[in-house]
């Protein structure tokens, strides 16, 4: 071999070397070399000594997921820049696949508006690291959605409970109570179960004193005039 086939070869294999030492960034979408993914080593280390992860006990495992572009996480510039946030993989205790070393903003459909939103980096820290949910879920509805499901829900389980005070025994039932249910079943503009409700709040009233009875006048003129506000 000559000496100019000599250092043809060593420059091959120095960009062999410093090709299997990138990595490529999965957040800015570039590959980096060994000095801009020291984050990642680092947090491949924690989780191998907290063996919070039994079944990946060597060190070089993260590297070699990154490697292949099966691991979530994100270079050092990214950290640092505030485009990425640093996972703690030892408090993911539900995952199939890898777990997250870093976190970015993600853009998702909500199933119920077909809106996109913003599952944020700080929102995915609290839903798999505090909350510990299973890693690979996303959550399928925006903020607002998810808002206003919670509501129904209670709102449902408030009226069933009242309903069922009822059925059970009217009379230690108070007034109030009858037409705070009154004012639920308005709200999800189920006007007839409300009128039934509030006749038998009337009902109620007229046993109780005239005090009671005025209570509910005041409250079917409310009910009425928002009714008529919303027609």
């Amino acid at each position: 071999m000559t000496v100019l086939e000599s250092c043809e070869f060593l420059k091959k294999a120095m960009r062999k070397k410093k090709k299997s030492t990138l990595l490529y960034c999965p957040c800015c979408q570039k590959d980096v070399d060994r000095e801009k993914y020291t984050q990642l080593v680092k947090l491949e280390e924690i989780v191998v000594n907290k063996e919070a992860h039994p079944w990946r006990p060597q060190l070089g495992w993260a590297v070699a997921a990154a490697q292949s572009r099966n691991l979530q996480w994100a270079c050092d510039p990214c950290l640092k820049g505030g485009v990425a946030k640093a996972g703690r993989p030892w408090l993911q205790l539900f995952c199939d696949l890898n777990p997250y070393f870093a976190y970015t903003d993600k853009t998702i459909p909500c199933v119920t508006c077909k809106q996109d939103f913003i599952f944020s980096k700080a929102e995915q820290i609290h839903w798999y690291e505090k909350l510990q949910f299973w890693v690979q879920s996303v959550p399928k509805n925006c903020p607002t959605c998810r808002k206003k499901i919670r509501q129904d829900k209670n709102r449902n389980t408030e009226i069933s409970e009242i309903v069922q005070h009822i059925k059970e025994d009217l009379q230690a039932v108070s007034v109030e109570k009858i037409l705070q249910l009154v004012e639920l079943y308005v709200e999800i503009d189920k006007i007839d179960k409300a009128k039934y409700y509030l006749s038998l709040a009337r009902k109620k009233a007229k046993q109780v004193g005239e005090a009671e009875v005025q209570l509910v006048e005041d409250k079917a003129k409310s009910i009425t005039t928002s009714l008529l506000e919303s027609n």
